[in-house]
């Protein structure tokens, strides 16, 4: 019986450090924005004996099966997009209409991304473009997780625009960052839990 019991143990301890110690690699790959596809094909293997982890991966296998082949851009990673890329282009499309434009409406939004217009930012009601992108920069600057309401709010300033092109891929890949760090925070939090009970 002894023997029976110890051997339930180290297996349980196995499975323990075999968790923590994917879960380390997991999470190193997932916050440098890696795939993270072998590290899932495991974890899942864990979860046949963890009845937590197997309710958890049940609830969230879709979202990490699409997002674990390919990488997930890091915060940093969307923050420097924003600055190089999306902020300039969606500036210069912003003025002409989703439907598209003739050569003047495309001149002309081109002229005008060119000038900065002073906006006041801060107020609910502000649903431009400028004032959207520095909520978005303050966003991604002071709280790391709200990088899916960064997202949200650069599509809604522009949905009405062909920004929208521009900002769509971006916030698409916010988003993903969004579900990939909540997914990861309660696999975290499980194993802690899992540590502490071992």
């Amino acid at each position: 019986f002894e023997l029976v019991r110890l051997s339930t143990t180290l297996y349980y301890i196995f499975i323990f450090m075999h968790t923590v110690t994917i879960g380390s690699i997991s999470v190193e790959k997932i916050e440098k924005g890696e795939s993270f596809a072998r590290e899932m094909r495991v974890l899942k293997k864990v979860a046949e004996n963890d009845d937590v982890l197997r309710a958890l991966l049940s609830v969230t296998e879709k979202t990490l099966d699409r997002l674990a082949s390919k990488d997930v851009p890091t915060v940093a990673q969307l923050r420097d997009a924003l600055e190089k890329q999306v902020k300039r282009d969606a500036r210069r499309v912003y003025l002409i209409p989703k439907e598209g434009g003739g050569m003047l409406a495309h001149a002309v939004a081109s002229l005008a991304s060119l000038i900065k217009v002073e906006e006041v930012v801060g107020k609910d009601n502000n649903t431009s473009l400028e004032a959207a992108i520095s909520k978005v920069e303050t966003l991604l600057r002071d709280d790391r997780d709200s990088v899916g309401d960064a997202a949200r709010i650069l599509l809604k300033a522009s949905e009405h625009s062909k920004a929208k092109d521009v900002v769509q891929s971006w916030a698409t890949s916010a988003m993903e960052r969004e579900e990939i760090d909540f997914i990861l925070r309660s696999l975290i939090a499980h194993a802690n839990a899992k540590s502490g009970g071992v």
